[in-house]
């Protein structure tokens, strides 16, 4: 009984730790992202953190229940433990997600999102490919070309020259489009580029989760099917007799379980779709949910890995019995 209050309070512990630091932290990303040189960074913007939160928190409803999977492999319990976490799963599902996405929702439409895009400053060299440019000022307001600055343009190439041009400050500019994802190009020299493409959106998931909520019952509880499949992981925990075996497999059936959902409607997966969706069963099922199929593959996936639970629980009992 006391593991099993132990995993409740190491929940809430872990929930809300994890929803400060996190929002925290991805302000931070933020900040770093929309970081131009000479300008001041803000370690912590207000409004930056609280919509950061809410993203977090969103996203944290997706990894805690397996974090508390990943606390049994260490923590074994019995029954009373295996109650609590079914306790814990219905909490982040029925009251912790949707009341984050009311909650954001009503603080969106009263404190809507101010647009907040920086310039680059002027005084400063960047270097894009063979050219470099270099602001002679500020971007400053032109009532009919918009905003505008002169700009020495440096052609470092063989035939290259020197050039002086007024650059308008639009998105397609190049020092912006060549920045992606930050907004200034020196700053993405500084750090590594990252060449693994990674399949998993939260944001696409959330998104999702959001509009099944609005839709009524029935279609959050086909979004939930893909909640069922990572609660599942917990009749996981101890399948193998190895503990780092047991981890190491959480980590990557959450991680294919997230990433199924996000590559579902991608058209490498439209050939499944068109083949198993027409049935008169998943016509049927998507007046209820979206996404039946995805639906499907959830449910049978979660009760995958809880009869492969039951059945090592019962051949470990039955060999202790002998």
């Amino acid at each position: 009984m006391r593991k099993a209050i132990n995993l409740i309070i190491n929940y809430f512990i872990f929930l809300i730790a994890g929803i400060v630091l996190g929002g925290f932290l991805y302000s931070m990303y933020i900040n770093v992202l929309n970081f131009i040189i000479g300008h001041e960074i803000k370690l912590l913007d207000s409004e930056d953190f609280i919509r950061s939160a809410f993203y977090v928190g969103l996203v944290y409803c997706f990894v805690i229940c397996p974090l508390m999977a990943y606390y049994r492999i260490r923590h074994k319990g019995g029954i009373p433990q295996t109650v609590s976490f079914i306790i814990i799963c219905l909490i982040t599902w029925t009251i912790v997600f949707p009341a984050l996405v009311k909650v954001k929702k009503v603080y969106y439409e009263h404190y809507p999102m101010s647009v907040k895009i920086p310039k680059l400053s002027g005084g400063y060299f960047r270097q894009n490919g063979d050219k470099v440019y270099y602001f002679t000022r500020d971007f400053f307001k032109n009532l009919i070309t918009g905003d505008e600055t002169s700009t020495v343009i440096i052609d470092t190439s063989e035939n290259g020259g020197v050039s002086v041009e007024h650059v308008a400050d639009t998105p397609d500019f190049e020092l912006y489009t060549a920045a992606t994802p930050y907004r200034e190009i020196e700053l993405k020299k500084t750090f590594s580029e990252n060449r693994i493409k990674i399949y998993i959106n939260f944001a696409e998931i959330i998104e999702r989760g959001s509009e099944a909520l609005g839709k009524g019952l029935t279609f959050y509880l086909g979004f939930l099917s893909i909640a069922f499949a990572l609660c599942a992981l917990y009749a996981m925990t101890n399948f193998f007799n190895w503990r780092l075996l047991n981890a190491v497999f959480l980590a990557v059936a959450v991680t294919g379980i997230l990433t199924l959902s996000c590559v579902y409607n991608e058209p490498v997966f439209d050939f499944i779709r068109n083949k198993f969706s027409r049935g008169a069963f998943f016509e049927f099922m998507s007046n209820y949910v979206d996404a039946p199929l995805l639906c499907v593959m959830n449910i049978v996936l979660g009760l995958v890995f809880i009869g492969a639970g039951i059945i090592k629980f019962i051949a470990e009992h039955a060999r202790r019995s002998e």
